[in-house]
């Protein structure tokens, strides 16, 4: 995941050279793509789950909401109740990509050692 958000990155924000422009368009395509519908399936599941918060502080859901829930809450406030799947789907992938680079900038390959 995080090489196919990096190169999404790249692409539009690093693509400066007109030559090498071609392959990371059709490296960044295809890795956007692929988690475009990854990315849509998801969504879908959590809309179709909406109320779970409200069945579990009514008592009719067990379920404790934990961190695990993040991504479920995420969707849901991005959703509010008007705006389609493709819509969330499509504002969650270029933040990710934004995110995702600037913080592997702040992880240095000395951290990973015990």
């Amino acid at each position: 995941m995080y090489d196919a958000l990096a190169h999404l990155f790249g692409y539009v924000f690093l693509d400066l050279d007109t030559a090498k422009s071609f392959k990371g368009r059709v490296v960044g395509l295809r890795n956007v793509q692929r988690m475009g519908s990854l990315m849509e399936a998801a969504v879908t599941e959590v809309k179709l789950q909406r109320f779970a918060t409200i069945k579990y502080m009514l008592g009719l859901d067990y379920h404790q909401p934990l961190l695990a829930d993040y991504g479920d809450c995420l969707v849901n406030r991005l959703s509010g109740f008007d705006k389609k799947v493709d819509d969330v789907v499509w504002t969650i992938i270029p933040t990710a990509a934004a995110a995702c680079a600037t913080q592997a900038q702040g992880v240095s390959p000395a951290s990973h050692r015990s």
